[in-house]
């Protein structure tokens, strides 16, 4: 059985870790390492942390540069086969998800394996399967990071670049894609991952991205991600403000209701 490096980053979310928290240290799955590296938190993070101290490998806290720097350190202390990041607000569905993840083989020449999330936040929430499925990694990053377990050895060769602010996720995948790293994909969905907070950024996220896949080095290419940026933004603008009539708020509330009700009859509404 492999040993699972399972890593937290997380910053004052002192109402989202317990649950992250024992969403881990309930798995069945018996060989695991976990770490929690915390950006010294100043709400209470680190009490509800330290609850749990006797179950956790290894815990930091202290000013980082980002998350990404974070998630760095976490890579540097891991000492598994395979490293997999589970951050505050998100959480494996069944208390089984890993040692039914893991119940099969890996090929040896197998680096990245992977599977499906649960997206959710106040509105809806809907499964999503990696987009690896359907498109190239060249637009857009081909697996769901949430969802995704990286041979340590592949992970500390290439930790994340922290010129990126919002896509050094993508960066890591888009060279491992590029180099020919090989992926295994298990159509199982394996953990809960909550919409918004920092990958939210759509905006900073959506040029590092254009930088990535070349748009910018073709002709007229940074005009043309100017264009498609405005046409984007000009969609987000207009459904906020049709979502913000007040004719809307009876559905708004319909469609909480309605998350409210669906995710008590989930695995993660009763597992934990």
């Amino acid at each position: 059985m492999d040993k699972l490096s399972i890593i937290t980053v997380c910053y004052n979310c002192s109402s989202t870790i317990e649950r992250t928290i024992q969403s881990v240290i309930n798995q069945t799955y018996n060989n695991i390492e976990y770490i929690i590296v915390d950006g010294a938190s100043t709400d209470g993070t680190l009490d509800m942390i330290n609850k749990y101290r006797d179950k956790i490998s290894v815990i930091v806290s202290e000013n980082d540069k980002g998350i990404y720097d974070a998630m760095n350190k976490g890579i540097s202390l891991a000492t598994g086969e395979w490293i997999h990041f589970r951050n505050s607000g998100d959480f494996f569905l069944r208390k089984d998800t890993l040692t039914k993840f893991f119940a099969e083989d890996i090929p040896a020449d197998v680096s990245i394996i992977h599977g499906n999330c649960v997206y959710y936040d106040n509105d809806f929430f809907y499964e999503k399967l990696p987009p690896s499925l359907t498109s190239s990694y060249k637009k857009e990053i081909p697996v769901l990071h949430p969802a995704t377990f990286i041979r340590t050895s592949l992970q500390k060769s290439m930790p994340f670049d922290l010129t990126y602010k919002s896509s050094a996720d993508y960066d890591f995948f888009f060279k491992c894609s590029s180099k020919g790293v090989k992926y295994l994909y298990r159509p199982m969905t394996i953990v809960a991952f909550e919409r918004g907070g920092f990958s939210s950024n759509w905006e900073r996220a959506y040029f590092e991205d254009s930088k990535l896949q070349g748009r910018y080095k073709e002709p007229l290419g940074a005009l043309k991600v100017r264009f498609t940026f405005w046409k984007k933004k000009f969609m987000v603008l207009r459904h906020n403000l049709v979502y913000g009539l007040p004719i809307f708020g009876k559905y708004i509330a319909n469609r909480k209701a309605s998350l409210s009700s669906n995710m008590q009859r989930l695995p993660f509404g009763t597992d934990f």
